[in-house]
C-alpha cells in the first residue's frame, strides 16, 4: 500500500494537479504527497485545496517551487480551515507575499492541527512575518 507519493519536478501542472485532487478525494493511504517543482501555479492550488478540505489522511504537503500566488495562498488557507489532518506544509520559493502571509496566519488562528509551516525564499517582509507572529 503506498502510503507516500513523490512527483516532485515533473511538471504534471495544471491538468496534473486536477488529476491528483481526484485521485485524493477517494484516497485511503496517501499520507505524505510531494508536488513540488511542477508549475501547478494557483490553478492548480485552487484543485488541490478543494480535496484538502474533505481529505482526512493526508498529513504532509510539499508545494514549494510551484508558482503559487497570493490566491493560490488564500485557497489553501480557506481549505485548511475544515481540514483536520494536515501536519505540515511546504511552499517555500513561490509568489507569496504579506498578502499571502495574512491568509495564512488568519488560517492558523483556526486551524489547530498543522505543526509545521515553511515559507522560505518567498516575498514575505516584516509586516507578514507579524501576522503570522501573532497567529
Amino acid at each position: 500500500t503506498i502510503t507516500a507519493l513523490v512527483l516532485c519536478n515533473n511538471n504534471i501542472g495544471i491538468d496534473g494537479a486536477q488529476s491528483l485532487a481526484n485521485l485524493l478525494h477517494n484516497n485511503k493511504t496517501i499520507q505524505r504527497l510531494n508536488l513540488g517543482w511542477n508549475g501547478i501555479g494557483s490553478e492548480g492550488a485552487l484543485h488541490i485545496a478543494d480535496t484538502l478540505r474533505n481529505n482526512h489522511i493526508l498529513t504532509t504537503l510539499h508545494l514549494d517551487i510551484n508558482d503559487i500566488n497570493n490566491q493560490g495562498t488564500k485557497y489553501l488557507a480557506d481549505a485548511l480551515h475544515y481540514n483536520t489532518t494536515l501536519k505540515i506544509l511546504i511552499l517555500s520559493n513561490n509568489n507569496i507575499d504579506d498578502t499571502g502571509a495574512l491568509y495564512l496566519a488568519n488560517m492558523l488562528n483556526i486551524n489547530k492541527t498543522l505543526t509545521k509551516l515553511v515559507l522560505c525564499e518567498n516575498k514575505i517582509d516584516s509586516t507578514g512575518v507579524k501576522y503570522l507572529a501573532n497567529a
